[in-house]
């Protein structure tokens, strides 16, 4: 799986090395894409300030999240929970409610664009890097408030 610079996503058969769907609905570069462990959906991360909500096996749009005012630059998913965490260039992570596509929370703290993040498999904590040459911890309390 590949998000790309036509605005698409990009399903492939690693045996065979033939695309088995595509993804369209972003209207800009797919910067970043996460499968859930359960290989049912995808979430992607766009130049278009959006993350989208994908089915994988019938390739609809579930969801578009709104709340970045940049392009979303990175996503991690916990299906497990429900739970996203997206970076953006407006040096915000944003934590989602992928059930309801409710913005629950968000960090600032860079100074720069974000440009990676990592959320652990508990989900206890995110890491993130950014342009402005740091990476935090963000240690989450589960007290989560909507923004």
């Amino acid at each position: 799986m590949n998000g790309t610079h036509d605005y698409t996503i990009k399903l492939w058969d690693i045996d065979t090395g033939q695309c088995q769907r595509t993804f369209s609905g972003h209207e800009g570069f797919v910067f970043s894409v996460c499968l859930d462990k359960a290989g049912h959906k995808i979430l992607s991360a766009g130049e278009d300030n959006t993350l989208k909500l994908w089915d994988v096996k019938t390739g609809q749009s579930l969801r578009t999240f709104k709340g970045h005012t940049d392009h979303v630059t990175a996503v991690s998913y916990n299906s497990d929970i429900g739970f996203a965490v997206s970076a953006g260039s407006d040096k915000t992570l944003k934590l989602w409610d992928v059930t309801t596509g409710r913005c629950l929370r968000t960090l600032a703290g860079h100074t720069g664009p974000v440009k990676a993040l990592y959320l652990n498999r508990d989900t206890s904590y995110i890491a993130s890097g950014s342009e402005d040459k740091t990476l935090k911890l963000w240690f989450l309390d589960w007290e989560l408030e909507e923004t």
